[in-house]
C-alpha cells in the first residue's frame, strides 16, 4: 500500500500555521476526512490531503499501532467507507 495517507508515517491531524505553531482542527470538522502531510519536502505540515490520497512518492509506512488507531478513528465517519474502497483499489 504505497502512497496512502492512512498508512503514511508523515500524515498527522494538525497543520503548521504561518506563525509556525501547531494548529488542530475543531473536533467537529474531522468528518471531512482530511489529514496533513508533514514530509519536509512535500507537504511541510501545510498541505491537506484526503486519507485516500495516493499520488505521493515520499511515502513511508507508519507503525501498525498508529495505522490501527487511524482506522478506528476515521471509521466512525460516514465517508470512511468510500475512502476505504479507494484505498483498497490501489493495493
Amino acid at each position: 500500500m504505497s502512497g496512502c495517507c492512512l498508512y503514511c508515517i508523515h500524515a498527522q491531524a494538525f497543520w503548521i500555521g504561518q506563525d509556525g505553531k501547531k494548529h488542530l482542527p475543531p473536533k467537529t470538522s474531522f468528518g471531512d476526512m482530511n489529514i496533513y502531510c508533514h514530509h519536509s519536502k512535500k507537504g511541510a505540515g501545510i498541505e491537506c490531503y484526503p486519507i485516500s490520497f495516493t499520488r505521493c512518492s515520499v511515502f513511508e509506512r507508519d507503525t501498525d499501532e498508529r495505522i490501527e488507531r487511524r482506522r478506528a478513528f476515521f471509521s466512525q465517519f460516514d465517508r470512511y467507507r468510500v475512502h476505504a474502497e479507494l484505498i483498497a483499489q490501489r493495493r
